[in-house]
């Protein structure tokens, strides 16, 4: 099994991902409605193009085995933390955008089945409900596939199992300290499952912080790792705003190789960016 980990594309943002194929209708002059294909800015393009390869990549890894993608949460922008990058409030422009982005994988015939954490409510509305309702549009479009939306997940994978959810620890506000708080998530998410006399999950997988992480620990005879996944998305005004002015950007997903019940590679696709503007005076 490959099984991509990946989120945060944010669609809806100018900073977010959008595949260039994107349309959706428009009102013309004279009443009639016709398609509408926005054109993509620098961002975009440099965005589309990783997606493209990252997801050309984990086909090529598998070859005739199964992919089972997961998304993270917050496939789009939504409203509340609208800012001059916003690229459009449209909530059913934003569907479009969403959408476009996971059909080249329900279209692959080695995918049967692909699976969404919910993410924020300010990006996909209350309870999910983009989410939800972008779903709802695939498994229509797709009825022969197994597609769905989750608040909290736990696959079994021939017995490797992944516990998913899109908000986890911080992967840690100072570079030094990076992966401390998110080794303390990981060691109380095993104690818990160990106490209750149940197994770790092999992987506890989330995204919300846009910055990748990846944790291994050892406990009472018991593996288990920790992976926050990186975004498709250059932050707008309000996260830089956030963030302290973050510049450093983290690109991709992380692809688990799963062979027989086991952990066999974690291949990390990531590209990373260093925004600020250079000049030599």
């Amino acid at each position: 099994m490959i099984v991509p980990l990946f989120s945060d594309t944010h669609g809806g943002n100018a900073h977010g991902l959008m595949d260039p194929d994107t349309t959706w209708q428009e009102i013309t002059p004279g009443g009639d409605t016709s398609w509408y294909k926005p054109a993509l800015n620098d961002i975009q393009i440099f965005l589309y193009l990783l997606y493209e390869k990252h997801g050309n990549q984990c086909f090529d890894l598998a070859g005739r085995d199964e992919v089972i993608p997961l998304f993270g949460g917050d496939i789009t922008d939504g409203v509340k933390h609208a800012d001059p990058d916003t690229l459009t409030l449209s909530l059913m422009r934003q569907q479009a955008i969403a959408l476009r982005l996971l059909y080249p994988w329900l279209e692959r015939k080695n995918v049967k089945r692909f699976r969404m954490a919910e993410g924020t409510s300010a990006h996909e509305l209350e309870g999910a409900g983009m989410a939800y309702m972008i779903a709802e549009h695939l498994r229509a479009k797709y009825p022969a596939k197994d597609i769905g939306v989750v608040q909290h997940g736990l696959i079994n994978i021939d017995g490797f199992t992944i516990d998913y959810a899109h908000h986890r620890a911080s992967p840690g506000k100072r570079h030094w300290l990076k992966g401390n708080e998110a080794r303390y998530y990981l060691r109380d998410i095993m104690y818990r499952e160990i106490v209750r006399g149940r197994r770790p999950p092999d992987v506890v997988w989330g995204c919300h912080y846009h910055d990748p992480v990846i944790e291994e620990l050892r406990l009472n005879g018991y593996k288990s790792t920790l992976i926050l996944t990186p975004s498709y998305s250059f932050p707008g005004a309000w996260a830089r705003a956030a963030t302290k002015s973050v510049y450093e950007i983290a690109n991709g997903m992380m692809v688990l190789e799963i062979v027989g019940g086991r952990l066999v590679d974690i291949h990390e696709y990531i590209e990373r960016s260093d925004t600020r503007t250079r000049e030599t005076f």
